[in-house]
């Protein structure tokens, strides 16, 4: 291999490292598309936080649990194609399962099955 080759081989590595350690399944996190793809939830900084992005029109949420909860919280987002919503940070309770709901007036929710950290 050239000094040339070496140095892109080099940079792809970085790249890829870099694309990865972004990715939430990647960095020990959870990631979840509603049923409809709709809404893509995740959660990020060690698990602190949880987000709740819409794809399309709808009303989606996430649902999720922390360690030491009796039960389990949820992120509504209303806002709209290419909004997310965030939620608040306990560090002490890190969330370790996540999913993504669609929101069904009148009706059960549709949602996808839970996403764990690790």
């Amino acid at each position: 291999m050239t000094i040339s080759g070496a140095k892109k081989f080099a940079g792809l590595l970085v790249m890829g490292a870099v694309v990865m350690g972004a990715s939430p399944a990647f960095a020990g996190g959870a990631a979840s598309y509603s049923p409809s793809g709709a809404a893509y939830s995740y959660t990020y900084g060690n698990n602190a936080w949880a987000a709740d992005k819409q794809n399309r029109n709808g009303k989606s949420y996430a649902e999720f649990w922390r360690t030491g909860a009796d039960s389990s919280y949820h992120l509504w987002n209303k806002g709209g194609p290419g909004t997310t919503a965030y939620s608040d940070s306990i560090p002490s309770m890190a969330i370790y399962k996540l999913r993504a709901c669609d929101w069904v007036p009148d009706n059960d929710d549709d949602c996808a099955g839970y996403s764990y950290t690790g």
